[in-house]
């Protein structure tokens, strides 16, 4: 007996209802709609100058000029409330307190940290907001308030995406293939042409609707299918398979004469239903003729993949930033200012840190104002700003001698292309240093006006590979009367240093860099050069000093798919302080490190690193610093239902040689054993360290003598809520001292709102042979409320 079984069926395709002539309302119906749809939203008044737009339109007679008044009348504006302007949404007080002795010894300190931390959102615009105030009690007490208010700009884009989702029609943003609809159209037609050729002779064969079919609306291959599956599935075919059997004993006995009456009156009605089934499975085996001459199941399967080809692309839109404010933009009612800060990357007031690019700012620590804007590939960045020369709240007692040597930078970077995408840029800031009297009056450090113009291009030679270069050149003059003038009585100024190519070489700064991903090869590269003279000066890259000359280059290379992986890299750099290149200070340094991965729980490494500093005059070629480590690493790790199990070991070999205590050699020998182990049963973690380091150190430094280090201790929870870890340690450094000491910290998250946190460490000599740096107790305690 044949039956049909749900294999190789596919998904299912939605009807797709077209719009007709006839559903477009007449232009004279127009206006009680738009005033019906906008029942509450548009004003009385602007409901009467509607009404009299249409009216002017149906009395031609009417006054021209009463006509246009009455059309060009505008429904009247609401004044925005009060929580549109300025909306608060969350804010967060952290309190931190830090007790510890200071770094020459000489006593403990105490510094105070209060954060407010919070999101407002001013005329619709999300900002983050920060205040923190520091004080520190030694020798004297100092104190710092830093604010800074910062652009939200995911919460900001975040925000229209959830609007943009509810009012985007995927059709009319990504339209759907013509062709491939024409198909399903035609396909659809022929399907149902069919079904309803079936209908009607089934209804002539047996006088009653064929069950099921009379009521599909859906032509999909799923669909069509799964009704027949329905209507002669395998529970049916058994069923008629037991009447077949049946009616073939009721003919025997028939023939045989043995037959009654009312079992000879069942024969009609058996036939039937068994001509039933086997007109219902040629219909069947007619559609799959069909299915499989009009290929339905690949077309049906294109049109899923287009359906979530084209739900996949409008996520895209939605997540992507550029699309996502077009799509605001066109779809919005956006105000003026959400319409300029669409194009806003970021934008910080008050205490912040800049990264720009190596030569223009890097890590540049400003309190001012900073804007970067990026609209259809152009790019704008402004900053205005003023540093503290003494910002560290550490620094202030001691340097309280002086007076801060603020200077006040202000600059723009203007080009095509994002920061961190392809671009090219070209920036100018300028430095304006202020005059520092010294406090004897011996030497004022004079005020100082700097100009930094730099060129930056980042291009790719492939999808994988990117070349970035930059160009700096620097100016930087003393503008006090007595340094002011040049040799001709003119004023100096920086603006014309950076033009003046006489020593154009002596204050420029230059970049390369390469990065490249090989995926076939296994492969990553990356290699830099730079070159800064020694005339170049800018307060914006601290990190670039003048007369430095540096390269670089990083390879790593994976075989057998990163079972073994190999990375080399070497740094090279030669610093020449001074104009004049007699004296250099060279130092290299390299790694080459082998990971071999033996199986997923364990891995094997080694690593070489030398290092090498020489000091360069014509006098001498002095080694400041040689020095040459080899480590073997194995780390393993193991579970076993709840436990887990991780175990790092490590052996290092040292050598060195430092030039210290005039033109003294420490020779050093070393070698370190470290064992890392943990246990996690559940909720709790069991660890335990020891780190022992035997040296050759006859009369060095007291941080390169002998040590063992140990460590052990638990984590675990107090109730619901609270997370402790406890530690005993012990530490024995050779011919210094022998100490034994504990750890404490507690982290509780008390409710929603309440949360915090303290640690101790505490430690006590058993023995001391030397006097030292003996940093014995600190406390870190903080606390944080949510509203």
């Amino acid at each position: 007996m044949e039956s049909i079984n749900a294999a190789g069926q596919v998904g299912q395709l939605p009807a797709f209802p077209l719009l007709s002539q006839d559903s477009i309302p007449a232009v004279a119906s127009v206006k009680d709609s738009v005033i019906r749809t906008a029942s509450g939203v548009i004003t009385e008044t602007g409901k009467r100058s509607i009404s009299a737009l249409s009216n002017a339109v149906r009395s031609p007679l009417s006054g021209a000029k009463q006509r246009i008044k009455q059309a060009v009348s505008l429904p009247s504006i609401e004044k925005p409330s009060m929580k549109e302007i300025l909306a608060s949404h969350k804010l967060a007080v952290t309190q931190e307190t830090q007790v510890d002795r200071t770094y020459w010894g000489t006593g403990y300190y105490m510094l105070n940290r209060l954060i407010l931390e919070g999101s407002i959102q001013v005329a619709k615009i999300p900002l983050a907001v920060r205040f923190l105030h520091q004080n520190y009690s030694y020798p004297s007490i100092s104190y710092t308030n830093n604010f800074q208010v910062t652009f939200d700009k995911d919460a900001f884009l975040d925000n229209y995406r959830k609007q943009l989702a509810g009012k985007i029609k995927i059709d009319k943003e990504i339209p759907k293939d013509k062709l491939l609809q024409l198909a399903r159209q035609t396909a659809e037609k022929t399907v149902s042409r069919t079904l309803d050729s079936m209908k009607q002779d089934f209804m002539t064969g047996f006088q009653q609707r064929l069950p099921g079919l009379d009521t599909i609306r859906d032509f999909s291959t799923r669909n069509v299918g799964g009704v027949f599956q329905s209507i002669i599935g395998n529970d049916y075919s058994n069923k008629i398979a037991e009447k077949q059997r049946y009616l073939k004993q009721l003919e025997t006995n028939l023939s045989s004469g043995t037959l009654d009456a009312r079992d000879t009156a069942m024969i009609p009605g058996l036939k039937k239903e068994i001509a039933m089934f086997y007109k219902l499975l040629s219909y069947y085996k007619k559609y799959q003729a069909l299915q499989k001459q009009m290929n339905l199941v690949d077309l049906e399967n294109r049109l899923n993949s287009e359906e979530s080809a084209r739900a996949q692309q409008l996520s895209r839109m939605l997540n992507d930033p550029s699309s996502l404010q077009q799509l605001a933009a066109d779809r919005l009612p956006l105000s003026g200012l959400e319409k300029v800060f669409l194009y806003v990357n970021s934008m910080n007031m008050g205490q912040h840190t800049i990264t720009l690019s190596p030569l223009s700012l890097n890590a540049y620590l400003t309190n001012g104002v900073s804007m970067e804007f990026f609209k259809e590939n152009k790019y704008l960045f402004l900053l205005v700003g003023k540093e503290r020369d003494i910002p560290a709240v550490y620094d202030r007692p001691y340097f309280s001698m002086m007076r801060p040597n603020d200077h006040i930078a202000s600059g723009i970077r203007v080009g095509r292309g994002a920061l961190k995408e392809d671009h090219i840029h070209l920036s100018i800031f300028n430095f304006r240093q202020s005059k520092v009297p010294h406090p004897e009056g011996t030497f004022d450090m004079p005020s100082k006006s700097s100009m930094v113009m730099g060129l930056s291009n980042r291009f790719r030679i492939n999808e994988t590979s990117v070349v970035s270069l930059e160009l700096s050149k620097s100016s930087a003059v003393l503008t006090d009367a007595l340094y002011g003038n040049d040799t001709v009585g003119n004023k100096r100024s920086a603006l014309a240093g950076l033009a003046d190519m006489k020593n154009f070489g002596q204050s420029v700064a230059v970049i390369a860099s390469y990065s490249g991903e090989f995926t076939k090869q296994a492969l990553n590269v990356e290699a830099n050069v730079s070159k800064v003279a020694s005339a170049y000066y800018n307060p914006g890259a601290a990190f670039m000093p003048g007369g430095t000359t540096e390269g670089a280059l990083s390879l790593r290379k994976s075989f057998m798919k990163n079972k073994l992986v190999i990375n080399a890299r070497g740094n090279w750099r030669e610093y020449a302080y001074s104009t004049m290149p007699s004296s250099r200070w060279r130092n290299n340094n390299y790694l080459l490190e082998t990971r071999i991965r033996l199986t997923n729980s364990q891995q094997l490494s080694f690593r070489y690193q030398p290092v090498r500093g020489v000091h360069i005059t014509p006098a001498y070629r002095r080694n400041n610093n040689i020095t040459d480590r080899i480590t073997g690493e194995f780390s393993f790790q193991k579970r076993l239902r709840n436990t887990f199990y991780r175990n790092t070991m490590s052996l290092t070999y040292n050598r060195s040689r430092y030039l210290w205590a005039g033109d003294s050699t420490a020779n050093l020998k070393a070698a370190t054993i470290t064992s890392m182990q943990s246990v996690t049963i559940g909720q709790q973690l069991l660890y335990g360290n020891v780190t022992y380091t035997y040296s050759q150190n006859p009369g060095g430094p007291a941080y390169l003598n002998s040590l063992l280090n140990t460590d052990v201790g638990i984590t675990y929870m107090l109730g619901k809520k609270i997370s402790a870890t406890s530690g005993l340690n012990y530490s024995n450094m050779q011919r210094f001292y022998e100490q034994a000491g504990f750890r404490q910290s507690l982290s509780a998250n008390l409710n929603s709102h309440l949360a915090t946190s303290l640690f101790v460490d505490c430690r006590f000599n058993i023995k001391q042979y030397e006097t030292y740096y003996d940093d014995l107790v600190r406390v870190d305690w903080s606390i944080k409320y949510n509203f």
